[in-house]
């Protein structure tokens, strides 16, 4: 999505009611045959609209690490953004490495995400980014890889200096 002022509202009364998942990775051939995937482009969902929101659902990226091992990397984003003025409101996001990316829409410009109510899953540097974030009043849970490890950092910002 990129037009500015866009909500994606799950239905229900749970976050856990919708679900969004798919299970792209870094490295996988993309369906046009135009190369692997890289980190940003493995995600499940991918919100580059100025003011707009996600609410009351679950994101997820169900790349099988395990099952993948061949793979040199397992980076595998749940959710891309790339805008200014974001809210995550009473959501889950979910995977394993790399889980929410949170970037800008270029080096200069800003990008501000505020995560509230909310719950984010993963494990190996699974908050990354550029943009600037508030993860207010949610819970960031760090879970086991899928071999009994738990190796990396919760946090990988790489926010410009003075931001």
């Amino acid at each position: 999505m990129n037009k500015p002022h866009v909500t994606i509202q799950g239905m229900g009364t749970s976050r856990k009611d919708t679900v969004i998942v798919h299970g792209n990775a870094v490295g996988m051939l993309k369906p046009d045959g135009s190369g692997p995937y890289g980190t940003p482009g493995s995600a499940t969902v991918a919100l580059r609209s100025d003011d707009s929101r996600l609410r009351n659902l679950t994101v997820s990226n169900d790349f099988d690490e395990a099952a993948n091992q061949s793979f040199k990397d397992h980076q595998a984003v749940a959710l891309l953004t790339t805008a200014d003025k974001i809210v995550l409101d009473s959501v889950i996001v979910t995977g394993d490495q790399d889980t929410l990316e949170l970037e800008t829409a270029a080096k200069d410009k800003p990008g501000r995400v505020y995560v509230t109510k909310s719950s984010i899953v993963g494990n190996v540097d699974f908050i990354f980014g550029r943009a600037t974030a508030v993860i207010d009043r949610s819970v960031i849970i760090l879970k086991k890889r899928w071999n009994g490890t738990s190796a990396g950092y919760i946090t990988a910002p790489s926010t410009q200096a003075g931001r």
